[in-house]
Parts: C-alpha cells; structure tokens; sequence
C-alpha cells in the first residue's frame, strides 16, 4: 500500500481524500524523504500500520457499505466502476474470493484477512 498510494493519487476520487487520507499521503512522501533519520521513518511505518492506514481502510468500506449494500455489489463496484477501481489496485485483497492465493508467512493464517467488501474473517474457517 506504502509503494502504490501516490501512484495512485490521482484516480481516487475527492470523497476518499478526506483529513485520513491527507495524512496518510503526507507520511508517505515523508518515508521517500532521505533526510529523514531512519528511527523517526520507522515510527511513521509504525503509525500508519496501527492508526493511519487502518481509519483510511474503515473509511473506504464505510463509503463502499454505504453505497453498495452486498459483498457482491461492492465487488462488481471496484472491478467495474472507475471510481472505485482504484481500490482493488491499493488493496489487491479484495479479490481473494476470485483468485488462489498462497502465502510465505504463517501470519496470514494466524490473522484476520480484510478485504474491504466483507467482514474480516480467519482463514480456517473457509472451506475450499
């Protein structure tokens, strides 16, 4: 997400680049700064993986909830609408359901997927 969201800026749509979404640009292009001291660039790292990126996500499936009301609906949206294709290309994830995906860490499995278009869920409980 960190290497594509400034490529991707000016596909997504001004209803998505909210407070959230500015900060977030923000401490992107501050990683791609080279005076930045590397212990302040982690810290940035650390607050956009716990806080800035996961509100950005929340307001992404609110607006997407909000104006497509099914998994499907939502799905048909981002593969679909130009408005929203945006987001299958920030957050490859939400084409889980369309592709087999094989994973190099156990963590995936230990934690949540989010996709964006559904509740989160843990992958033991897929059935295949």
């Amino acid at each position: 997400m960190i290497n594509n969201l400034l490529k991707l800026d000016q596909e997504i749509p001004d209803k998505f680049k909210n407070k959230i979404y500015l900060q977030l640009k923000k401490y992107i292009e501050m990683l791609q700064s080279e005076q930045l001291p590397s212990d302040f660039k982690e810290n940035i790292k650390t607050d956009i993986r716990k806080n800035v990126e996961p509100a950005f996500r929340d307001i992404i499936k609110r607006i997407l909830s909000e104006n497509f009301k099914t998994k499907k609906a939502r799905l048909s949206a981002i593969k679909n609408i130009q408005d929203y294709q945006w987001i299958g290309k920030l957050y490859p994830a939400v084409f889980t359901d369309d592709k087999i995906i094989l994973f190099l860490s156990i963590d995936k499995f230990v934690a949540q997927n989010t996709t964006l278009i559904e509740p989160s869920y843990y992958w033991e409980h897929l059935t295949f």
